[in-house]
This record gives structure tokens, sequence and C-alpha cells, in this order.
């Protein structure tokens, strides 16, 4: 089992002028990666991938809870002998429902469903996929006791992915699945909100051939139809990571690469309609690389959690919801992958790169740019 190691630390705010401090509680995971935490009943839940040293690449999942003030209650890993990953979970009652991927032989990747008990143990896992090029990337309760997976399928006698969204019941049997996408192209499902009449599912297209990646964006009804659809090849690499519920509408939250000389990051902010029609473009950034995983709205803000710079440290940016910046923190941290709210003006942030993952509680009274 890996090192643990609890650090409980101040950290500078390293950028645009905000020098005061943050109380920050830290729990670092060795040769991790978190990419999902949760906040559920006053516990924190974190979940990713931990690299097994010298082995070249090889992962195992990993999972982990906490208490609201980051004392580790348990932690487990487990997997295959190849690469297992978890990207995202939910908590639902006394049950932790993951999804992710999982090598089964020769490199082959299958999405990847794991149900985990209250106290860190496997009751059930499945794979699903033609052990070509499978994978997931969202798990997605419906509130009936079922659930929505998002990510990617490779056909048969096809080498392009499709988008593939699947619904199991808790038993992790399959009840529908859907793909779209089209021969020349790769696409993937990346994040979904389900609505009362459907679900808007985010997702990226690529062509055959070409690297840069362009945002798709499909209203979807519960039996696979599409109600209506935005597809656009660009130019470099724009794509969405998270819809949320704005103004009777929807506010996406992503990131665009448009400077082909700097090639660097902008935020990418764009609201929408039901219909799908654009109300609002915006294009925020700075002079280095600015890179979005995730995204909250909370008492009237909307706060931004990735990397920032080349080397891509922990960053947080506060705004109002129609784009204008009001202040940003940047922390000697690797990049934030994914961020819950605890309340009382705190976030629980989680990321990781390379031997490096952790944990982290974040006070959030950001001031405002003066």
């Amino acid at each position: 089992m890996r090192r643990l190691t609890l650090v409980f630390l101040f950290l500078l705010c390293l950028s645009m002028g905000i020098t005061a401090q943050e109380l920050v509680k830290e729990v670092d995971f060795d040769y991790t990666t978190i990419q999902k935490v949760a906040v559920d009943n006053n516990f924190i839940y974190a979940a990713g991938y931990y690299e097994i040293p010298a082995s070249s690449k090889l992962r195992d999942a990993f999972v982990v809870k906490l208490t609201s003030d980051g004392q580790i209650v348990w932690h487990n890993s487990f997997g295959g002998n190849l690469f297992d990953r978890i990207n995202d979970f939910v908590v639902e009652g006394d049950r932790i429902y993951a999804t992710g991927v999982t090598w089964t032989r020769d490199s082959r990747s299958q999405v990847w469903f794991v149900v985990i008990s209250s106290d860190g143990q496997i009751i059930l896992q499945k794979d699903y996929g033609n052990r070509l090029d499978d994978g997931a990337y969202r798990i997605l309760p419906t509130g009936d006791g079922n659930f929505y997976l998002l990510g990617y399928a490779t056909p048969q006698g096809i080498n392009q992915r499709n988008l593939w969204i699947l619904k199991l019941d808790a038993q992790g049997s399959l009840l529908w699945d859907k793909q779209l996408g089209a021969l020349a192209d790769n696409e993937e499902a990346l994040n979904a909100l389900l609505l009362n009449d459907g679900m808007l599912v985010l997702a990226r297209t690529w062509q055959k051939g070409v690297s840069d990646l362009d945002p798709w964006i499909i209203m979807m009804s519960y039996d696979g139809q599409i109600i209506w659809q935005t597809k656009n090849h660009l130019y470099e690499d724009n794509f969405f990571v998270k819809p949320l519920k704005y103004n009777n509408g929807f506010l996406l939250i992503g990131e665009t690469w448009e400077k082909i000389k700097t090639k660097k990051g902008d935020i990418w902010l764009v609201q929408i309609d039901p219909a799908g029609k654009t109300l609002r473009d915006n294009v925020l950034g700075t002079s280095v690389v600015e890179e979005i995983k995730d995204g909250l709205l909370c008492n009237g803000k909307l706060w931004l959690f990735g990397g920032y710079n080349r080397q891509l440290n922990a960053c947080i940016w506060k705004l109002t919801p129609d784009g204008v910046s009001e202040a940003q923190k940047v922390f000697d941290l690797p990049l934030i992958y994914s961020a819950a709210s605890m309340g009382n003006d705190q976030f629980v942030v989680g990321g990781g790169q390379g031997k490096k993952g952790y944990v982290a509680i974040v006070k959030t009274q950001i001031g405002q740019n003066e």
C-alpha cells in the first residue's frame, strides 16, 4: 500500500496582486492522480488512479474517504494486471458508483463500472465494449436507481471512436445504449446535464488525421433521438468540459486554443438558450496557458478550476456568471481536476501530476482585484 502523507500548510497566492494567504488542508498521495472529488454527509470522497512505481506505467484504481477536516477514514486501490482508472463517481446512500477505463488484455480498453461499499471494498465490477478502445468519462444518476455512463466506443472494423452513452441499473445490467459518430471522425461524450425532457450532452470530435478538437453539443431525448445539435470543425483545439444550468438556459465551460503562434489555452464561456442558440461567447485569458477542468456556480459567482502557466500549477478563478473576471489564485500544487463545494466559503479540490496527487480544502475568500 502506498505511503500517505498528511500535510497542513498555508499557500501564498502567486498572481494578480492578491497577497493574502489562505489556509489549505492538504492530503498528499504518492504516485497518485485524483480525477474526481465529492462531498456527501460531511465526508469527502476522492478517486482516480495510482501509478505503480517501476512498472512501465501500470496503474490501479484508487479511492479514498476523508472526514470534513481532512482526516483519512479509509483508502483502497484495486484493478487488474494492466491499467485501471476511475474517472468519475457518485455517492448514493451507502454505495459509491464509479466509472472509468480498464485494460483487460493486450492493452485493449473497456468501459468500467464499479460499485464500492461504505468501507471501501468492491461489491461489483463489470466491463462493457468490444475490447478494442472503449472507456467512460462520466457517471450520472438518473434519480430512480439507474445510471448513465458517457464515453466512447470503437466499433469492430472501424479504427475511429464513436460517442457512447450507456444506461445501467445498480447491478450493472445494460438497459439502453446509444452510439453516435461519423466514419471519418472520432467522437467522445465528456459530460451531460439530465433534464426533465432529455439530456444536454457535451462531446468533442476530431477528424481522421487531424488532431484539432472541436465541440459537439447535443440535446438528446431519453430514447436516444437527437432533438438538436451543433457540431463545428474549427482551427486549433476548442471544447467544453462542463454544462451548468443558468438563466433558463445553459452555461458551457471549457477552453479554446485559438492562438496558433502562442499555443496557449484560454478560458471559454458560452451561454446558450434551451434550443441551442448562442447568447454569449466569451474568451478570457492572459499571456500564459490556462487549462479548465471543472466549474461551479456558488453564491452568485462562477468558480473555475484547473491549471495556470506552462507548469499547470493549480489555479482557481472567480468570475461573475456573465464572464467578468474578478480574481485568480495560483497554488504551488499540480493541476486541479475536480472540485466540490463544502459550504461556508470552502471548496475541496483534487488533482495531481507525476509522483504527487492530492486532496485539499481551500478557503475561498479571494478578494477583488483593485
